[in-house]
């Protein structure tokens, strides 16, 4: 592995006035043309994916007291989200810019009409392996829903309950969602009644790409009311934020076709910054102002 990162290093070459860019955490190989670049003078900046620290249950301090120092030797630093950006802050890390939504590259949904009114029908995309997406093997309380199941990695021996429908996979530059109705589900975990377990827990810190996918399709979503992105949600009026699955059952029931619509409409406009790359183009202007 290290031979391969030094052929990589090898091959990469970099003009005097470049600033490398790499996404964080980093592997051998771009460590190796991180190390390239700093021994030429050129400044490095890190784009923060994920603390490892922060992923299990139980948040592991030092990990992510270590990878702090890691990224205190950039240049600059690009944080996830306002929550892992001020964690790092915490941790002596000067972070220019945050992220907070991914963008993402797909077909604009085509116009919908809502004159049927809404359809009850949640729609989750995701790996549906049992040891990663297990609430999903439990939705048989929420009979007042309609479960769409995305992906790939079901498990034949763990039945599905008769609303929950798998409708196959697809290629993630063409996501088959459109807001006829439907609504786009964020979630993780074991339980049904609150995001928990290691992947559940770490929506409360993390940026979930899912997320992005289906507001770039024009589908308003439910989130989980501790996730990182539920402020954001709130403040862009593109989704439902609760604190378990039978509250989403309790909201969806009594919402309007009209309180819908608004919903699917603030979805859509965020959905047309998504897809225009507006969130990477802002940040990195911003964090481009911090190297000046």
């Amino acid at each position: 592995m290290l031979a391969w990162a030094l052929r990589v290093s090898n091959w990469v070459s970099f003009k005097a006035t470049d600033v490398v860019w790499c996404q964080f955490p980093v592997d051998k190989s771009t460590a190796a043309v991180l190390e390239k670049a700093r021994r030429q003078g050129l400044r490095t900046v890190a784009f923060v994916h994920d603390i490892e620290g922060l992923k299990p249950a139980r948040t592991d301090w030092d990990s992510v007291a270590e990878q702090a120092q890691q990224l205190k030797s950039f240049a600059a630093v690009l944080g996830l989200n306002e929550v892992i950006g001020r964690i790092l802050q915490q941790h002596g890390v000067a972070v220019a810019a945050n992220l907070n939504l991914w963008d993402y590259v797909c077909s604009p949904p085509p116009a919908q009409s809502l004159s049927r009114g809404l359809n009850k029908r949640i729609v989750f995309a995701g790996s549906l392996a049992a040891d990663k997406s297990p609430f999903i093997y439990r939705l048989a309380p929420l009979a007042g829903l309609r479960f769409e199941l995305y992906g790939q990695g079901m498990d034949a021996g763990m039945p599905l309950a008769p609303h929950v429908r798998y409708a196959g996979s697809f290629a993630p530059e063409s996501p088959p969602f459109k807001a006829d109705g439907a609504i786009g589900l964020v979630w993780d975990g074991p339980e049904i009644t609150t995001c928990g377990g290691d992947f559940g827990a770490y929506l409360a810190f993390n940026t979930p790409h899912k997320a992005s996918m289906y507001l770039a399709r024009g589908l308003p979503v439910a989130v989980w009311k501790d996730a990182a992105i539920a402020p954001l949600i709130a403040q862009h009026g593109a989704g439902l934020l609760v604190a378990s699955l039978h509250e989403l059952e309790q909201r969806v029931s009594t919402l309007s076709t009209e309180q819908y619509a608004a919903m699917a409409s603030n979805a859509a406009r965020l959905g047309e910054e998504i897809r225009a790359g507006h969130f990477i183009t802002h940040a990195a202007v911003k964090l481009q102002a911090s190297l000046a």
